[in-house]
Formats: structure tokens, C-alpha cells, sequence
């Protein structure tokens, strides 16, 4: 992924994404995808080894026959590491999107360290769909086996716009679905 002048930056409710125009392209299983756009949950939604991470990044990727694949990582909390690179661009705009519905454009984007990061990291790959609307299915995951880190104060700035944004953790096919179990213990 080459580096962007800018990106469109958006509460939606869900999630707060940047939409990104740039010229660089990723080929995965001999298709050429597009970088769309990428954005955050808090906490993660990918759970490794049954640990939870307090927030994750999906980059969503599409070919020109419409299939998707998303690059996906977690963040895990550091005194001493960060993501400049990747977080400090969105940490000002991210204050003009605090309400739903609200936009602004961020600065100059940079993804080679992102782009470093997923050429050397082991991925884990399965099939599911998009968690924010309009939770396509059919969608390729790769998720990053290692994690990114993540200060606690841009933690923080996140969190406090994106509150709790995450997809409830799914069950492994053939299991119970968890929300059914969750509803049966409900009160009558």
C-alpha cells in the first residue's frame, strides 16, 4: 500500500472508518484487491487462544469482481511500543467525529509499517462475513497472529469515541448458537 495525501474519515455509528483512495494493491490467491477502507473495534473481534484485545483493525480489501478479503489485526496495550505511524494520523480528526454521522479528512496516511507488519507476520485464515453492515458473507479473513501495540492513551482516545463496537464472539460451526443459549437463560 502506497502512502495516501488523505482519507475520508467517518463516524458511523458502528465504527469509525477511514475511507482511503490510494494507488497500491494487494494479491492474495492470484487476485489483485484494493484497499477500500480500514477501520476499528473495541474491543477486538478476534479472540487468539481464547484471550480477548482491547481494540482491532480491519483493512477491507476488494477485487474487481467484487470478492472482499480483510487484513486483520489486535491491538494489545504498551507502555513502551506505539503505532505512530499507522494511529497518530487519525488521533486529531478522530476528536471532529465524537457524533454519529460526522466526517472529517484526516492528514497524509503512511501503511508501509503496516504493510511491513502483515509481509512478516504469521496469518490465520478463515471464511465469515463482514461484522458491520452490510455483513457480507463470503468474506476471507487473515488474521495476524501477532499483535499490534497500542498506548494507553491512544487506547483511550479511541475508546472514547468508539465505546464498545464490537461483534459478539461467534461459536465454532456445529456448536450451540451462543445468543440462543444467552436468551434461553433469560428470565420468562
Amino acid at each position: 500500500m502506497l502512502p495516501s495525501k488523505s482519507a475520508e474519515f467517518e463516524n458511523l455509528g458502528s465504527t469509525v472508518e477511514a475511507e482511503v483512495v490510494i494507488n497500491g494493491t494487494t494479491i492474495f490467491e492470484r487476485k489483485t484487491y484494493s484497499l477500500k477502507q480500514y477501520h476499528f473495534h473495541t474491543p477486538a473481534e478476534h479472540l487468539i487462544d481464547a484471550q480477548f484485545y482491547p481494540m482491532g483493525v480491519h483493512f477491507v480489501n476488494i477485487a474487481s469482481d467484487g470478492s472482499i478479503f480483510v487484513l486483520a489485526a489486535l491491538f494489545e496495550l504498551s507502555l513502551t511500543g506505539t503505532n505512530a505511524n499507522l494511529l497518530a494520523p487519525l488521533s486529531a480528526p478522530l476528536h471532529a467525529i465524537t457524533k454519529q454521522g460526522s466526517s472529517t479528512t484526516t492528514g497524509p496516511l503512511s501503511f508501509s509499517n503496516i504493510t511491513n507488519f502483515f509481509n512478516i507476520v504469521s496469518l490465520f485464515k478463515y471464511i465469515g462475513s463482514l461484522t458491520t453492515p452490510p455483513c457480507t458473507d463470503g468474506v476471507t479473513f487473515l488474521v495476524a497472529d501477532t499483535f499490534l501495540p497500542i498506548s494507553p492513551k491512544a487506547f483511550s482516545e479511541f475508546k472514547s469515541v468508539l465505546k464498545f463496537n464490537a461483534r459478539y464472539v461467534q461459536n465454532a460451526p456445529g456448536e450451540e448458537n451462543l445468543i440462543e443459549v444467552a436468551a434461553g437463560q433469560l428470565p420468562k
